[in-house]
């Protein structure tokens, strides 16, 4: 590896997907040539290419393996980069005794026998019959031709839906496997770890995808798999190779321990921290609390997810009446129903659904506050008409009443009036306020906070996570009078505008971060 890179892991790791990067780098200069010193002195890989002919020869003639027809020439557009002097290129079943993949038949089962694993136990990378998912019996893996019975210096690589996943048999243990694994048979074992690690490039992995065919689960097919196109070191420099990229990959591990731990760190000094703004007995002791929080924000809120706990934690203060100073907080909290109820949409049939006209609010268009138009089913415009009550308007706020919850927040938006005319369909629900009661602006605040959700507990319809209007209504909330409502939405739209331009920094140094990252990287691979 060069010395430029070696300097800068630290600045390429804390980019984001950092060690991810410095993963696919470290394999990318292996298959290169660039991650360790070549030798003169090393016997080439042309002699090793001899050796290989020779262990295959004899096989063919022990009638262990069937006589080859020449593989197809490499081609310069198969040749993206120079290869170092004492390098060649060479196809996979140049250097491999055999490559086949698992029984098609389907395998008897058996409470006890010989493991057969199937891609689920093997997408880690590893080999471990103890957990194999299942087993078969002692004479079906008999029965079984050799070059199916995986033995140590072999490689596994799955060839269907998780494709390209390379694993390094290293156990003697017998095992079995399904045919969505392929296996390869080094005719000199020692190249082992050298295919383990070309197969884990993006080189390799770029040629495999290729050549997958299919759509909806994609499979790499063997007679691709055969041609694929490596880059062979001599064997010495392979095994140099192998030892460096197990070094580097042992540190990548070290990187990422230590990211997690500072990542979990710095997550439990956040929540300690908005914890003392959750627990402030009034405005008062808030506004001193958070007086001092504001003042290291740009060295404790350095995460989307640490800004985003912050939001919540806003919205969780202002509906209980801690984000500004009042005299007129309510003692008690009352339910929804009294302030505002929550209309269900009309359950129009889908055969009245017309290629343009009226567009219907779904459950689908509703997001956490927006709207998605994505997918867009309309009414007939002279039907329309007879669904005046179901009409939306400019401001209303809108609830899916499925799957209410996703990973982003609460499915509620505000109707925007560039999306009218707009009818309101089932499974969304529409807000109906008492405009003498509650401001549209706060109520939106309290659906989004977490005061609103952990009161809500979704049921399921048909399979699906849903609420009812009934349940919301029922949902308690703190009503202080308008002018007080009216505060507090002002004094979160201020402190969410803080919230976004830390994010919008935040935003700015990961990209420079990145772009440094891609630069070292670059230069790198072109030294």
């Amino acid at each position: 590896m060069t010395a430029l890179l070696t300097g800068n892991l630290p600045l390429i790791a804390a980019a984001p997907s950092g060690v991810k990067t410095l993963r696919a780098l470290i394999l990318d200069l292996a298959v290169r040539g660039k991650l360790v010193p070549q030798d003169p002195n090393d016997e080439p890989a042309s002699a090793l290419l001899k050796r290989i002919a020779a262990e295959k020869a004899r096989l063919v003639k022990a009638r262990e393996i069937r006589s080859e027809k020449p593989t197809p020439r490499i081609t310069d557009d198969e040749k993206p980069f120079e290869l170092p002097p004492q390098w060649e290129w060479v196809r996979a079943a140049e250097i491999c005794s055999s490559i086949t993949d698992g029984d098609h038949l389907p395998p008897p089962k058996a409470d006890d026998g010989i493991a057969f694993l199937v891609i689920g136990d093997v997408r880690d990378g590893v080999i471990s019959p103890a957990i194999a998912s299942r087993r078969v019996p002692e004479s079906y893996y008999e029965a079984l031709d050799w070059t199916r019975k995986p033995k140590v210096g072999d490689l596994l690589l799955t060839t269907v839906g998780s494709y390209g996943i390379p694993v390094p048999v290293i156990i003697s243990a017998p095992f079995c496997f399904q045919r969505h694994i392929a296996l390869l048979r080094p005719a000199v074992r020692d190249t082992q770890g050298w295919l383990f690690a070309a197969y884990r490039s993006q080189f390799l992995f770029d040629q495999l995808t290729a050549i997958a065919t299919g759509t909806a689960q994609k499979t790499v097919p063997l007679s691709g798999l055969r041609l694929t196109v490596i880059p062979l070191p001599p064997l010495a420099e392979q095994q140099r190779i192998v030892a460096r990229v197990d070094e580097l990959m042992a540190l990548c591990d070290r990187l990422e321990a230590q990211q997690a731990d500072a990542e979990a760190a710095h997550a439990t000094l956040v929540k300690t921290l908005l914890d003392t703004l959750t627990q402030s007995q009034d405005a008062d002791d808030f506004a001193a609390n958070w007086q001092r929080l504001s003042q290291h924000f740009d060295t404790i809120f350095t995460t989307e997810t640490s800004l985003d706990a912050l939001k919540q934690t806003l919205l969780q203060l202002a509906v209980m009446g801690m984000l500004v100073a009042t005299s007129t907080w309510p003692s008690q909290p009352s339910t929804l129903g009294r302030v505002a109820t929550l209309q269900n949409g009309y359950a129009f049939k889908s055969e009245w659904f017309a290629p343009r006209g009226v567009r219907l609010l779904r459950n689908a268009n509703v997001s956490h506050g927006v709207m998605c138009w994505d997918d867009v089913v309309y009414l007939p415009e002279q039907q329309a008409s007879e669904f005046e009550r179901f009409q939306l308007n400019e401001g209303d706020i809108v609830l899916s009443l499925d799957r209410p919850f996703i990973t982003s927040g609460t499915k509620v938006a505000r109707v925007r009036k560039l999306e009218l005319p707009c009818l309101l369909l089932q499974r969304v629900g529409r807000f109906q306020l008492n405009p003498e009661m509650i401001l549209g602006d706060y109520l939106f605040l309290w659906i989004n906070s977490p005061h609103f959700t952990s009161q809500i507990d979704p049921g399921r319809s048909n399979g699906v996570p849903h609420i009812s209007s009934k349940q919301v209504e029922a949902a308690e909330i703190y009503v202080p009078p308008l002018a007080e409502q009216r505060r507090i939405v002002a004094k979160v739209d201020e402190l969410m505008a803080l919230c976004d331009d830390l994010k919008a920094r935040l935003a700015e140094s990961r990209t420079v971060q990145t772009q440094l990252a891609t630069a070292l990287v670059e230069r790198a691979v072109a030294a």
